[in-house]
């Protein structure tokens, strides 16, 4: 059986004193915690180490956090991450689907049922912790890409884009595929934006074709294609 990762959690701690029940309820799950004290050092901490589970405590406004949150997502290339908010203020706020709010007078308890909801759903998308396709190897516990064991420096979009292909190599992905997959139906992404990433792949991994690696399909969309490996500079 293949090794899973562990799931990671992003504490983002912005009140001015953290809430216990938080803490007590994080310390009886099974999640690898990074904890940042802004959002600099949120975004810092996990760029090349996605969290599945992103918590923010706070005694501000609730939009401002909610908006903090979407910032993250953006920064991270991670538009569909799980968001719980621990609020002193519960007054109505357009969050999306993946955002749940609660106070922070929450009991411990209640604030581990919500995670553990969240875990539940997690856990059934938990990756492997390793994708190879060819000469291509991607560890998801160190943010790496190789290929024939030499690193491939890649930007969190990029490397959430690739990671995609990798886990199915032999599918053609429509632009529109692929926003809905990587920022999700709640933003408004240009298509063109697609392939300024997919021409940023290709340029890491010096590809020689035009085209290659990720393969353009005509009126279609892409597909990975690594069969003419020949391409490749050695």
């Amino acid at each position: 059986m293949k090794e899973k990762l562990q799931p990671k959690l992003l504490l983002l701690e912005l009140a001015n004193s953290v809430s216990a029940s938080v803490n007590a309820a994080i310390d009886k799950c099974s999640f690898e915690v990074m904890r940042a004290k802004n959002v600099e050092r949120a975004i810092v901490n996990s760029q090349y180490h996605l969290p599945n589970l992103l918590i923010i405590d706070s005694d501000g406004e609730l939009s401002e956090s909610i908006t903090i949150a979407n910032n993250i997502r953006q920064k991270l290339g991670k538009f569909k991450l799980p968001v719980i908010i621990v609020s002193s203020g519960l007054n109505e706020c357009n969050a999306d689907e993946y955002t749940k709010i609660i106070s922070r007078s929450e009991s411990c308890e209640g604030i581990l049922l919500v995670i553990k909801e969240f875990l539940a759903k997690i856990q059934s998308t938990l990756e492997d912790k390793l994708l190879q396709y060819g000469e291509i190897l991607m560890d998801l516990s160190r943010f790496q890409v190789k290929k024939s064991g030499v690193l491939v420096k890649l930007g969190p979009t990029e490397f959430e884009i690739l990671k995609l292909f990798l886990k199915h190599p032999n599918k053609i992905y429509a632009r529109s595929d692929i926003i809905n997959e990587i920022w999700g139906q709640n933003y408004e992404i240009e298509p063109r934006t697609v392939d300024v990433h997919i021409n940023r792949i290709r340029k890491a991994f010096k590809y020689k074709k035009v085209g290659g690696l990720i393969n353009t399909i005509r009126s279609s969309g892409y597909i990975l294609d690594i069969a003419q490996s020949s391409n490749y500079p050695t």
